[in-house]
């Protein structure tokens, strides 16, 4: 099953996100720009189709599929978190973080924490 998720750069950057460490399940496909992983018991295809948008394709399941792949996929990242949102909140509080979205912005834009079942942390 292929798809779409709206997702702009400032929301989800997937190189970044999917290359940071949190999860070691993802490898990515240099001649087609997308990544190839495993979660909630699915074989994904990710990749970006423009600034506001990323395309996914289910490659298999492991189990009956049952839950919509699209809600996998914003769950799995967390994108009902607005990040702008967060980063403004946490740079009115915080001087030091304030300090360093105006030095460094641009490498926080798109960093999120993935939502991964326990067991997927582990292995």
């Amino acid at each position: 099953m292929k798809g779409e998720i709206a997702a702009s750069t400032l929301q989800l950057n997937l190189d970044i996100l999917l290359d940071n460490g949190q999860s070691f399940r993802w490898k990515r496909e240099d001649k087609q720009h997308s990544w190839i992983g495993v979660f909630y018991h699915r074989a994904w295809r990710i990749w970006r189709i423009d600034n506001e948008r990323v395309g996914f394709e289910v490659c298999h399941t492991f189990e009956k599929e049952v839950e919509d792949p699209k809600k996998l996929l914003e769950e799995y990242f967390q994108l009902d978190v607005d990040l702008e949102q967060l980063y403004k909140h946490w740079a009115s509080k915080c001087p030091y973080f304030r300090q360093l979205m105006v030095e460094h912005g641009e490498v926080f834009k798109g960093v999120r924490i993935l939502k991964q079942k326990p067991l997927e942390v582990f292995y």
